[in-house]
């Protein structure tokens, strides 16, 4: 009797172990495709933006600013080059270089400024037409479930886990580009890397002097 006892006591044992381990196993996961990242990711997505402009040169006021702020617009997140396109049944050299000029004024490159003709469509109004690609940081979106993580034997992440961070993190890009490819570094500064080697051959400090400003002095009694 003790015989039975004692082997039934050891397959209840041993059948515990197997039960705490598949539970362990379930527990583990692999971890590595649930990254918040990963599960919704940020991308720079691209997206046409057009301003219609009257043949008239010089631009009136009110289009002389729309010109600026489309300029800026092109600073800030254009991808590739603007053009300018007119009509092609139509004289608009004068436009067209007013245009081009303004544009340079903002500070975009005359090698990223393109022109040429286009066919307007009929009983349309002939415009010119300036345009470029932008680039916008944007994130896959939010799923509206979050799923039931009872139902989950691998212990995954919900489908809403981590989503809004990276939306957030997608609406404080400043400059989406940076997604596709990283800025070119500034120059160095050769004059000041020269005097510090310099400084350090000589056995001096290499430390720039800082000015005494008012925090740094003390009152004397």
């Amino acid at each position: 009797m003790n015989d039975m006892t004692s082997r039934f006591t050891l397959i209840l044992r041993l059948a515990a172990s197997a039960a705490a381990l598949s539970l362990l196993a379930a527990c583990s996961g692999d971890g590595v495709s649930e990254r918040p990242d990963l599960l919704h990711r940020v991308h720079a997505q691209e997206a046409p933006q057009m301003l219609y402009l009257p043949i008239a040169a010089p631009h009136s006021r009110e289009d002389s600013h729309r010109l600026e702020l489309f300029g800026r617009q092109y600073m800030a997140s254009g991808n590739g080059p603007v053009t300018i396109a007119y009509p092609a049944n139509m004289q608009a050299d004068d436009a067209v270089i007013a245009t081009a000029t303004a544009l340079r004024d903002m500070g975009v490159p005359s090698e990223k400024i393109l022109r040429g003709p286009y066919e307007p469509a009929e009983n349309a109004r002939p415009d010119l037409v300036v345009s470029f690609t932008s680039l916008a940081a944007v994130g896959s979106g939010c799923p509206k479930e979050w799923g039931d993580p009872t139902r989950d034997s691998g212990n995954g992440s919900p489908l809403r886990f981590g989503c809004t961070v990276q939306q957030n993190f997608a609406a404080m890009i400043d400059r989406p580009k940076d997604l596709l490819e990283p800025r070119t570094s500034t120059p160095a500064d050769a004059e000041r890397r020269q005097t510090v080697v310099e400084k350090y051959r000589a056995g001096e400090r290499t430390a720039a002097e800082r000015e005494l400003s008012q925090t740094d002095t003390r009152i004397q009694e």
